[in-house]
Formats: C-alpha cells, structure tokens, sequence
C-alpha cells in the first residue's frame, strides 16, 4: 500500500465518521425541536436550547471538517505525483531536496 493508499483510505474513513457526527448533531437538534414543541415541563423547555446550541456546534464543525478533508484528496495526489510527501495537518511538503539545504536558500548544507 503507497502511502497516498493509506491517505485516501484514511479521509474516507474520517468522511464516513464525519456523516455519523453529522447525523448525531442533527439528532441533537431534533430533539431541541421535539422538547420546545411537545415540552410541558420547565425541566423539558430548560433542555431546548442548550441541545440546539450543542447540536448546532457539532453539525456545523463536522460539515467544516468533512469539507476540508474533501478538499485535500487533491492535494494528496498532487504532492504524491510530485513526490513529496505528507506533513503535519495534511499539508503537502515539497519533494526532497527542492528549496530546503540545497545551497540555494542559504539553509543547511549552504556552500
């Protein structure tokens, strides 16, 4: 398995639990509405909406994250074609050798 295997494999993975914390907010916020609507006591109307704000939070971040970690399938290719790698935060590095302690940025190795 190539690591851009891996990487692909591991964002689909973080998808499908992403649609799950998705789904488990909107449960949330579900809910938020069954007790405002069919909520009788003060405890019920008291639940509305710290379930709406935590429900809301949970969707709105997982949504975020979901669509980042879509946005970074093409960079993963990218950088693998090129032949790099993956850094830290998924963040595509350069290939090896270009830029870093080649002379030329006056980094390590400079002459």
């Amino acid at each position: 398995m190539t690591a851009l295997d891996h990487a692909l494999r591991w964002i689909n993975g973080e998808l499908v639990a992403g649609g799950a914390v998705i789904a488990f907010g909107l449960l949330l916020v579900g809910c938020s509405g069954l007790l405002w609507r069919f909520g009788e006591s003060t405890a019920a109307r008291a639940m509305v909406l710290p379930l709406l704000v935590t429900g809301g939070l949970i969707t709105v971040l997982s949504a975020v994250a979901a669509f980042n970690n879509v946005l970074h399938i093409a960079e993963f290719r990218e950088a693998y074609a090129a032949g790099g790698s993956f850094g830290p935060l998924g963040r595509a590095l350069p290939a090896a050798g270009a830029g870093i302690g080649t002379g030329a940025s006056g980094g390590v190795g400079a002459t």
